[in-house]
Protein backbone atom coordinates (compact mmCIF):
# COMPACT_ATOMS: atom_id res chain seq x y z
CA UNK A 1 0.00 0.00 0.00
CA UNK A 2 1.13 3.51 -0.78
CA UNK A 3 0.84 6.03 2.03
CA UNK A 4 -0.86 9.23 0.95
CA UNK A 5 0.55 12.31 2.69
CA UNK A 6 0.48 15.95 1.76
CA UNK A 7 3.52 17.09 -0.19
CA UNK A 8 5.16 20.49 -0.12
CA UNK A 9 7.76 22.23 -2.26
CA UNK A 10 10.89 24.05 -1.14
CA UNK A 11 13.69 25.73 -3.02
CA UNK A 12 17.22 24.51 -2.26
CA UNK A 13 19.40 27.44 -1.19
CA UNK A 14 22.49 26.11 -3.00
CA UNK A 15 20.99 25.59 -6.46
CA UNK A 16 17.59 27.29 -6.52
CA UNK A 17 16.10 23.93 -7.56
CA UNK A 18 12.59 23.12 -6.31
CA UNK A 19 12.15 19.78 -4.56
CA UNK A 20 9.10 18.05 -3.16
CA UNK A 21 8.98 16.77 0.40
CA UNK A 22 6.52 15.30 2.85
CA UNK A 23 6.21 15.67 6.63
CA UNK A 24 7.87 12.95 8.66
CA UNK A 25 5.67 10.27 10.18
CA UNK A 26 5.21 9.38 13.85
CA UNK A 27 7.47 6.31 13.48
CA UNK A 28 10.20 8.51 11.95
CA UNK A 29 9.84 11.05 14.76
CA UNK A 30 10.17 8.21 17.26
CA UNK A 31 13.44 7.09 15.60
CA UNK A 32 14.76 10.66 15.93
CA UNK A 33 13.77 10.85 19.60
CA UNK A 34 15.42 7.49 20.35
CA UNK A 35 18.60 8.64 18.60
CA UNK A 36 18.55 11.88 20.59
CA UNK A 37 18.10 10.00 23.86
CA UNK A 38 21.02 7.70 23.02
CA UNK A 39 23.36 10.73 23.19
CA UNK A 40 25.29 9.16 20.30
CA UNK A 41 26.03 11.86 17.70
CA UNK A 42 26.62 9.36 14.88
CA UNK A 43 23.27 7.70 15.52
CA UNK A 44 21.49 11.07 15.52
CA UNK A 45 23.22 12.18 12.31
CA UNK A 46 22.38 8.88 10.60
CA UNK A 47 18.72 9.19 11.69
CA UNK A 48 18.50 12.77 10.42
CA UNK A 49 20.11 11.75 7.13
CA UNK A 50 17.69 8.87 6.64
CA UNK A 51 14.79 11.14 7.49
CA UNK A 52 15.89 13.69 4.87
CA UNK A 53 16.30 10.93 2.27
CA UNK A 54 12.89 9.40 2.98
CA UNK A 55 10.96 12.66 3.21
CA UNK A 56 12.44 14.03 -0.05
CA UNK A 57 11.56 10.81 -1.89
CA UNK A 58 15.29 9.95 -2.20
CA UNK A 59 15.89 13.10 -4.24
CA UNK A 60 18.34 14.52 -1.68
CA UNK A 61 21.37 12.61 -0.43
CA UNK A 62 22.45 14.30 2.81
CA UNK A 63 25.86 12.63 2.54
CA UNK A 64 26.71 14.68 -0.55
CA UNK A 65 24.52 17.79 -0.40
CA UNK A 66 25.79 21.02 1.16
CA UNK A 67 25.37 21.12 4.94
CA UNK A 68 23.27 24.28 4.75
CA UNK A 69 20.85 22.55 2.36
CA UNK A 70 20.48 19.60 4.76
CA UNK A 71 19.90 21.94 7.72
CA UNK A 72 17.38 24.00 5.75
CA UNK A 73 15.49 20.87 4.61
CA UNK A 74 15.42 19.54 8.17
CA UNK A 75 13.97 22.82 9.48
CA UNK A 76 11.24 22.75 6.82
CA UNK A 77 10.50 19.08 7.59
CA UNK A 78 10.25 19.81 11.29
CA UNK A 79 7.96 22.80 10.69
CA UNK A 80 5.49 20.78 8.61
CA UNK A 81 5.69 17.69 10.83
CA UNK A 82 5.71 18.89 14.43
CA UNK A 83 4.71 22.54 14.23
CA UNK A 84 5.87 25.84 12.83
CA UNK A 85 7.13 27.19 16.15
CA UNK A 86 9.97 26.13 18.43
CA UNK A 87 11.00 27.49 21.80
CA UNK A 88 14.72 28.07 22.25
CA UNK A 89 16.76 29.55 25.08
CA UNK A 90 19.07 32.40 24.23
CA UNK A 91 21.65 34.14 26.38
CA UNK A 92 21.36 37.90 26.66
CA UNK A 93 24.32 39.61 24.97
CA UNK A 94 24.41 42.33 27.67
CA UNK A 95 25.43 40.26 30.68
CA UNK A 96 26.12 36.92 28.96
CA UNK A 97 24.33 35.16 31.86
CA UNK A 98 20.61 35.82 31.65
CA UNK A 99 18.73 33.17 29.67
CA UNK A 100 15.46 34.00 27.94
CA UNK A 101 13.05 31.66 26.18
CA UNK A 102 12.17 32.86 22.68
CA UNK A 103 9.56 31.39 20.34
CA UNK A 104 10.77 31.11 16.74
CA UNK A 105 8.57 30.64 13.70
CA UNK A 106 10.51 28.04 11.69
CA UNK A 107 8.71 29.02 8.47
CA UNK A 108 10.31 32.47 8.76
CA UNK A 109 13.85 31.04 8.68
CA UNK A 110 15.46 31.31 5.26
CA UNK A 111 18.91 30.58 3.92
CA UNK A 112 20.06 33.50 1.81
CA UNK A 113 22.92 33.23 -0.62
CA UNK A 114 24.69 36.57 -0.81
CA UNK A 115 26.81 38.02 -3.59
CA UNK A 116 29.82 37.65 -1.25
CA UNK A 117 29.22 33.90 -0.75
CA UNK A 118 32.40 32.02 -1.49
CA UNK A 119 33.81 28.54 -1.16
CA UNK A 120 37.22 29.86 -0.06
CA UNK A 121 38.32 29.74 3.57
CA UNK A 122 41.33 31.96 4.24
CA UNK A 123 43.62 30.50 6.87
CA UNK A 124 46.31 33.14 6.38
CA UNK A 125 47.10 35.62 3.60
CA UNK A 126 49.01 32.88 1.79
CA UNK A 127 47.04 29.76 2.81
CA UNK A 128 43.50 29.18 1.56
CA UNK A 129 41.19 26.18 1.48
CA UNK A 130 38.89 25.75 -1.51
CA UNK A 131 35.72 23.80 -0.71
CA UNK A 132 33.36 22.11 -3.12
CA UNK A 133 29.90 22.75 -1.71
CA UNK A 134 28.59 19.36 -2.76
CA UNK A 135 31.39 17.67 -0.78
CA UNK A 136 30.11 18.98 2.52
CA UNK A 137 28.07 16.43 4.41
CA UNK A 138 26.46 15.73 7.75
CA UNK A 139 29.50 13.73 8.91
Amino acid sequence: PKLETKTYTLTLPSTGKDIKYRPFLVKEQKILLMAQESKNDDELIDSMGQLIRDCTFNEIDPETCPMFDAEYIFLKLRAKSVGETAEVQVTCPDDKKTKVTVTLNLDDIECNMTEEHTNIVEITDKVKIFLKENDLSLK
